[in-house]
């Protein structure tokens, strides 16, 4: 009793420093303010604009309601946009083709309004395609104000209610969000980004959650924390069995540290993709064939990835109960193995006609249409290191070819036919494959340590072909990246965004 208890804290204690690494670098990521504010009285603002910049989104801020309009230089209205009572404290992006290199934007103002209008950078698009995000210190490298404006610059520790805004807003994180506030809408337009794509399981759970908490921000970070936490407890206890104590602390640290933790703190579905194939994984151990392929086949509604793990454990019953099988039992386990794919497909047939419109959202709207040309495009992006840090955009490099070599000394030293083997390698090529297939590698290519955190066998792997020594290495390394990745989760932080 005394050491379970022990295990517990410690367990505990290895995850809190995990927790504490990830939390330091969200603050840091999330608290760095810095922006030009100019007064509104003389109501317009004129800009000249780099020749080179096709289009251009200031990030702006105001505590009183605005109309912004926008002219060119010979006075020809463009375009328009109005901050509300609703939006007037947050970070918003006020958009506009660059139609001529000289614009004014005119302020519509209230009577005895002076509140300043502050502006934080701008996110510019070239001629070339190419998109950054420029902070207000770097803007006047691209754009001339035709006045002056003052520069502050502060570091804050955010209060709550914006920390946890800003986590619930980021990335795909945003995307949970609009399903748990409003649900799942698509016109269709299968070329235009919309919320289908992602899967249904973590935002249904967050918005059960909500009715509790009553407030949505922190059901989605309480969601995935929570379930991130039992996964690392489910995890420590399947390795305990298989391999002992001190493999289980091994495989607990590197996992813990491993820079994907970070998506088992932000509000994002893969501690709940990771609980549910860990538990599943615990069955087919056991040799509950029935209720692990219906646990997997739920966790697909999580994350779609997991159908690799279906794939993985439908062969692994075949080869260890190929004497007692036939056909009709196969098609019955797939089934269930796909089961939270086709009830969500089933749903979106229901509702908008069109089964396959997570699918066809991937495909065009997110830039995936051409696979072949992307895959070997990617693959040679793959050993391309174009900047001297590997941390966090070149982390998929390191990750690559550590799980690589992993699993190729693991082969040599153990069965090919052994039930960790099998459980890395499917997925491992499955998400490598799929990732390299999409468009935009700076983006997707980025993801593939977020990806391969599913694929907890992996760190099996990685435990049992490591020494004490080679898992210290890594296991600061990890932390590192870890570190790093949290300061990345803010898109508007201290490293470019790249769309």
């Amino acid at each position: 009793m005394r050491k379970n208890l022990k295990n517990l804290f410690l367990i505990l204690l290895i995850i809190l420093l995990s927790k504490y690494i990830q939390i330091i670098g969200l603050i840091f990521s999330f608290s760095k303010v810095e922006y030009y504010f100019f007064n509104v009285k003389d109501e317009k603002l004129k800009l000249k604009i780099n020749d080179k910049i096709k289009k251009i989104q200031l990030h702006i801020k105001t505590s009183i309601p605005k109309t912004f309009h926008l002219y060119n230089i010979e006075n020809k209205f463009i375009d328009s946009f109005f901050i509300s009572t609703g939006h007037i404290e947050k970070w918003l992006f006020y958009g506009f083709i660059v139609e001529s290199n000289e614009m004014i934007i005119k302020i519509k103002k209230k009577e005895n309004d002076t509140a300043s209008i502050l502006i934080r950078g701008a996110l510019l698009k070239f001629n070339n395609e190419e998109e950054i995000y420029v902070k207000a210190e770097d803007l006047k490298k691209f754009v001339e104000f035709d006045k002056e404006f003052k520069m502050r610059s502060k570091k804050l520790i955010p209060d709550l209610k914006s920390f946890f805004y800003n986590l619930s807003s980021s990335w795909d994180a945003y995307w949970y969000k609009s399903i748990i506030l409003s649900g799942y809408s698509y016109d269709k337009n299968y070329y235009r980004k919309q919320n289908p794509q992602f899967a249904p399981l973590y935002p249904l759970l967050c918005k059960i959650t909500s009715y509790f908490l009553k407030n949505t921000e922190l059901s989605m970070i309480f969601v995935s924390n929570f379930l991130g936490l039992v996964a690392f407890y489910v995890i420590f206890f399947i390795t305990y069995n298989l391999y002992g104590e001190k493999s289980a602390f091994r495989i607990l640290i590197l996992y813990s540290l491993y820079p994907g933790a970070l998506f088992f703190t932000v509000p994002y579905s893969e501690s709940t993709a990771v609980l549910i194939s860990s538990i599943s994984f615990y069955f087919l151990i056991r040799k509950n064939y029935n209720l692990s392929f219906l646990l997997i086949g739920i966790g697909t509604a999580a994350r779609f990835h997991l159908i690799f793990f279906s794939l993985s454990f439908l062969l692994i019953y075949i080869i260890y109960e190929r004497k007692n099988i036939n056909i009709l039992k196969i098609i019955f386990y797939f089934i269930l193995t796909c089961s939270g794919i086709l009830i969500y497909s089933i749903y979106l047939w229901l509702k908008f006609k069109e089964p396959l419109a997570h699918y066809l959202l991937w495909k065009y709207a997110w830039g995936n249409e051409n696979g072949v040309m992307n895959f070997f495009k990617n693959l040679i992006f793959l050993f391309l290191i174009k900047e001297i840090t590997i941390i966090p955009l070149q982390t998929y490099l390191v990750i690559f070819w550590l799980f690589y070599f992993s699993l190729r000394l693991y082969s040599k030293k153990f069965s090919t036919k052994d039930i960790i083997f099998i459980t890395s390698l499917i997925p491992f090529i499955g998400i490598l494959i799929s990732t390299l297939s999409q468009g935009h590698p700076n983006v997707y290519l980025t993801s593939l340590p977020r990806f391969f955190y599913i694929i907890f066998p992996l760190f099996w792997v990685l435990e049992r072909i490591m020494n004490s020594t080679q898992i210290l290495i890594f296991s600061i390394i990890f932390a590192i990246m870890l570190f790093c990745h949290a300061l990345f989760f803010n898109k508007i932080s201290v490293f470019s965004y790249v769309p």
